[in-house]
């Protein structure tokens, strides 16, 4: 399942509401208004200080998931069991 955009709902919600109030200043459908209106309001979002802001912090998140942290070195354990178990030091028998 796909996460919602906020700053496109933002910029849908604020694209209806001015889409509704040209309709009710010049009239016709409101159809006529709603691609202007889209327009307009990317511009806002992507310029408002606070989306800006996430787009950093959503920035620095993913670089920090790309690179993890390196994990600590653990040579005894390899050196016995390597990827799978060796079955000659965990049964005295043959398996």
């Amino acid at each position: 399942m796909s996460r919602p955009n906020p700053k496109a709902s933002l910029a849908m919600k604020a694209a209806w509401e001015m889409a509704r109030k040209g309709q009710a200043s010049y009239g016709g459908p409101i159809r006529q208004y709603i691609r202007e209106a889209l327009r307009l309001a990317w511009v806002d979002v992507k310029a408002y200080p606070v989306t800006t802001a996430v787009d950093a912090l959503l920035a620095d998140l993913r670089a920090a998931r790309s690179n993890p942290a390196p994990k600590a070195p653990t040579p005894h354990i390899g050196r016995f069991m390597g990827r799978t178990p060796n079955r000659r030091i965990w049964a005295g028998s043959r398996l």
